[in-house]
């Protein structure tokens, strides 16, 4: 999660490449044949307290956009349609695809229905644990535990912490320290982490975050529409360089099996959970590769080459942040322009 102050240097900077109009003079250079933009929930804002914010997107945003792409020529596209034309290797092709990680309900009630108004695919990338009922999006867990609480017990390595949450600063530091100890456990303790949030503060998260996120019939309905593919994203949604290979190969294997058999069709892509340098190495794109998915993808910051035919298992994406929804950083995404800059001005961004 970005600090405050990195956010607006962030913004200012997209929005300073837009109004110098630098990021045209980028296309020809950068752009390349398109880009995968990703985006998690879409979903109307909840309030001061959104630690998550980066993760959202206001359903009229996210119908803006896709307008302003159809406007603008962009050919909308499943994620099997756009390997197709990697392979292809066309350099006049402007593609973009929409993927969806995680499987929140938002994707079904909102995303979709305005991908049906527009007449265009999306792709969603699943966390099995999530639509079992066996993981959750702790991040979200958290966040609603301190959205109602002027104060959070925590268990830290065996000590019982009070955490003051009555004013916003002290929700945003609590959320924090919380956050760290998540991202630091391994998959088999962050279940434990959330059994102690929950009975030292007498809370019910399972329940709110199985209310936040897709059951199966839903999945089901939006996999037989002809609009949506699924992709995997894990069972447990690790940073999958953290655990041993077995263990990865497991999570990435044991998901696509899942949503395999539930809807009756061959998962061809995979969505690594995080997505960073930190969360996904070589080890991983190599054991994407071994289990047969056609694509994989990461939160690497690129535009999609020709040269991409021989990294499918390592594709860039643009996350779509929540926090400067403005069409100006699509037009500078989809230019190349920060890929550019993000990468050293390297056009092709895989491994």
């Amino acid at each position: 999660m970005m600090t405050d102050w990195k956010t607006y240097a962030y913004k200012a900077l997209l929005y300073g490449l837009h109004s110098t109009r630098i990021y045209k003079a980028a296309k020809r250079a950068y752009a390349g044949m398109g880009g995968i933009l990703t985006f998690h929930r879409v979903v109307e804002p909840r309030g001061a307290f959104s630690p998550n914010a980066a993760l959202e997107v206001t359903p009229a945003f996210y119908d803006t956009i896709i307008a302003h792409l159809k406007a603008g020529g962009w050919r909308i596209v499943t994620m099997t349609d756009l390997c197709h034309c990697l392979r292809r290797g066309s350099p006049t092709d402007h593609l973009v695809a929409l993927s969806f990680d995680d499987g929140y309900r938002d994707n079904f009630e909102n995303a979709f229905a305005i991908c049906k108004r527009h007449d265009v695919p999306m792709t969603i990338n699943v966390t099995t644990g999530f639509i079992n009922g066996t993981s959750f999006p702790w991040w979200y867990a958290v966040e609603e535990l301190l959205r109602h609480r002027d104060k959070v017990i925590f268990n830290r390595s065996g000590n019982m912490v009070t955490l003051p949450a009555k004013t916003l600063p002290q929700k945003m530091a609590a959320y924090r320290l919380l956050s760290a100890a998540f991202s630091h456990a391994l998959p088999r303790d962050i279940a434990q982490l959330l059994d102690s949030l929950e009975v030292l503060n007498s809370v019910d998260l399972r329940s709110y975050c199985r209310n936040l996120l897709m059951n199966w019939d839903m999945v089901k309905t939006l996999a037989d529409s002809g609009r949506v593919e699924i992709g995997a994203h894990t069972v447990t949604h690790p940073a999958l360089r953290l655990l041993e290979a077995n263990h990865a190969e497991a999570e990435l294997g044991a998901s696509r099996d899942a949503l395999a058999a539930i809807l009756g069709r061959p998962i061809e892509h995979v969505a690594f959970p995080y997505g960073s340098r930190q969360a996904v190495g070589r080890r991983e794109l190599e054991l994407a590769a071994k289990l047969g998915f056609t694509s994989a993808v990461t939160t690497r910051h690129g535009t999609l080459q020709p040269e991409h035919r021989s990294h499918l298992a390592a594709l860039p994406r643009l996350t779509v942040n929540g926090r400067y929804q403005s069409l100006k950083t699509i037009d500078v995404f989809l230019s190349g322009t920060s890929t550019a800059l993000a990468n050293r001005f390297n056009r092709v961004v895989s491994q």
